[in-house]
């Protein structure tokens, strides 16, 4: 999933991902590919977090 986001950043597509929580995106992938995928992530926009996705938000 991440090389398909950084690549389409690359080619200045926009994309759009959806997550309830930091939690759940380190659930489904696990905590390295999380991560990866929070720090390629250009924009963030959040409502109401939970502390831990806030801290990896900012």
């Amino acid at each position: 999933m991440y090389s398909l986001i950084a690549t389409a950043r690359s080619n200045k597509a926009a994309t759009a991902l959806g997550i309830q929580g930091a939690s759940q995106l380190r659930k489904d992938y696990g905590k390295e590919r999380a991560d990866v995928i929070m720090n390629i992530m250009g924009n963030v926009i959040s409502g109401k977090v939970t502390c831990d996705t806030a801290k990896q938000a900012q």
